[in-house]
């Protein structure tokens, strides 16, 4: 056996579209492709990268179509926004949440949860400030850059893929719910005489 020098090259895509050697860049980034992103399936394409990506953080919110949190070597700010700006064929997209807020109410997820991984290309993390520099203010915390798949020539052939992806869930344990007493009203639990001597009088 010989020892040979050799250098691994490879072209990603960085900031506004643009495909550079991997080593000549100077800032962190790490590229997804499509087999290796649709190895393993999850609910969103979100979930999907979670492991594959190093310094990327994933937490989901435990019920299906519900948003994920992403945040990309830990948090910057401590009552701003942590997550980092998504790119799909170099456009920017909203990541907030539909119905979910910090008070309660119905999550329908974000506009992220609508990205069909099939249909995506490749994945680029530009990790950092600097990586992310071009998109401005909106990439302080990262930068996830989408390219979805093109039309290819096929030879006059026609080909078709399917895929489908399925779940199901149950849970273990229920707990006991009381249907008798309700909660009164304004504090007040004891019907008195119904001349207004409480609270409840007259419900």
């Amino acid at each position: 056996l010989r020892a040979a020098p050799t250098q691994l090259t490879g072209v990603v895509i960085t900031a506004l579209g643009e495909t550079r050697e991997k080593s000549t860049l100077g800032t962190a980034q790490q590229q997804l492709g499509s087999e290796e992103l649709n190895q393993t399936r999850a609910l969103n394409v979100m979930e999907q990268i979670s492991g594959k990506v190093s310094g990327l953080q994933v937490t989901g919110s435990g019920t299906p179509g519900g948003s994920t949190r992403i945040v990309i070597r830990g948090a910057n700010s401590i009552a701003g926004d942590n997550t980092p700006l998504w790119v799909v064929d170099g456009t920017p997209i909203a990541k907030t949440a539909r119905g979910g807020s910090a008070n309660g109410g119905y999550d329908f997820g974000s506009v992220t949860n609508d990205l069909n991984p099939d249909d995506i290309e490749s994945i680029t993390v530009l990790k950092g400030p600097n990586a992310g520099a071009l998109y401005g203010s909106r990439a302080a915390n990262s930068v996830i850059v989408v390219t979805t798949k093109r039309g290819r020539d096929t030879n006059g052939r026609a080909r078709v893929d399917v895929n489908t992806y399925y779940s199901w869930e149950s849970p273990s344990r229920l707990p006991n719910y009381q249907n008798q007493y309700g909660q009164g009203a304004g504090g007040d639990f004891a019907y008195v005489d119904g001349a207004g001597g409480s609270g409840t009088d007259g419900l």
